[in-house]
């Protein structure tokens, strides 16, 4: 083996009577360290909103954005600045999420949470969702980070208020303004719907209007278009050319029992589930068209 010259051998001993690093040494390197990061990061970001420096960024970050280093490196810079700035990696929320209804059935009500701005360093703040029924109580959903969702379990033609905000350990912010959503009405027997002062049923070929007439009154007025509905008796207008949901053909009506029952043929028949009718009228309230029967009998009972 051969041997060490004589500059070699005091390099070596220099190296070997050098204290060790401290520990508030080492903690003052890996800050630094985590600094650099963070300000690479910062100026990255702010090069990316000067528009025609940007432009060309963010073609490259496009092309990166899906791969697992660009979303590693994220992470990691966003989780260092929370562990060495902690509080001061947050700023207080000042903006209301925004709501909008994304699935409406019969028993639930699905809502879509945006919020307007990330954190500061892009950390994401905690959003809490709430639902008020007719009681007037606050009541917490369970909020779906990765969906970004809430769900609502309700009743059939219920309706309820739902608010959002956003909330970290700087505070919370300001509630959105109440989102007001129903529920989808359950069909009735007659694989339509009950909408209070009327009622609607459906076959393949057909959809029915049915209203109740007060007690020996038989002076009715139907008049029927490809797209509009007009009925009532003579001094009282039931619909005034109410917009149908879809085109229809030939119109017929009577009265059986005390019921005006007026019956309209689909232009289009439907018999999938998907085609069926959910409502009467373009404006009217809804049925949930998953709880129809995979086909429809041709001819209604009842």
């Amino acid at each position: 083996m051969r041997e060490l010259s004589p500059a070699a051998r005091l390099k070596l001993q220099e190296l070997a009577d050098r204290p060790a690093a401290t520990f508030k040494q080492r903690l003052a390197l890996l800050q630094f360290q985590i600094v650099v990061l963070l300000i690479l990061y910062v100026v990255v970001r702010i090069m990316l909103k000067i528009p025609w420096l940007g432009r060309g960024l963010s073609k490259v970050v496009k092309l990166s954005r899906q791969g697992p280093l660009y979303k590693l490196g994220v992470w990691l810079c966003r989780r260092l600045a929370r562990v060495t700035m902690g509080r001061h990696a947050y700023a207080k929320p000042s903006i209301a999420p925004a709501i909008r209804v994304k699935k409406r059935t019969a028993t639930t009500i699905e809502v879509k949470v945006v919020v307007a701005v990330r954190g500061r360093f892009g950390n994401a703040d905690d959003v809490i969702v709430e639902s008020r029924a007719d009681d007037g109580a606050w009541t917490p959903l369970t909020y779906n980070a990765t969906e970004k969702t809430a769900t609502a379990a309700t009743t059939p033609g219920a309706s309820l208020d739902i608010r959002a905000r956003a909330s970290n350990v700087r505070g919370a912010g300001p509630w959105s303004a109440p989102l007001q959503a129903t529920a989808l009405l359950k069909p009735n027997a007659f694989h339509g719907g009950d909408c209070g002062e009327f009622s609607w049923r459906q076959t393949p070929e057909t959809v029915t209007c049915v209203i109740e007439l007060p007690r020996g009154r038989k002076d009715v007025v139907v008049e029927a278009t490809r797209e509009t509905l007009t009925a009532g008796l003579k001094d009282v207008a039931f619909f005034d050319g109410a917009r149908l949901l879809r085109p229809v053909g030939e119109a017929r009506w009577e009265i059986v029992d005390g019921v005006l029952m007026i019956t309209l043929e689909k232009a289009v028949p439907t018999f999938r589930r998907g085609d069926h009718w959910d409502r009467l009228f373009a404006t009217g309230p809804r049925v949930d068209t998953a709880l129809l029967p995979l086909s429809l009998p041709s001819i209604a009972s009842g």
